[in-house]
């Protein structure tokens, strides 16, 4: 967040309501599953392993 912030000369705030604002216009791909309606990537999305979701949380919190 803070790079965003900083590659686009805004504030945290700003930027946090930018990505925000885009986030919830995105269309998403859902499903329904048992009644719950669930995010669905479908079967061409990569696979996001739990060490690169580690690798980015350590240089986010640098």
């Amino acid at each position: 967040m803070k790079r965003h912030a900083a590659g686009r000369s805004v504030s945290l705030g700003e930027a946090a309501s930018e990505l925000l604002r885009r986030a919830l216009r995105a269309q998403c791909p859902t499903a329904d599953v048992n009644g719950l309606r669930v995010f669905d990537p479908g079967p061409a999305s990569a696979l996001v392993r739990a060490e690169a979701i580690e690798r980015l949380l350590d240089e986010e919190l640098r």
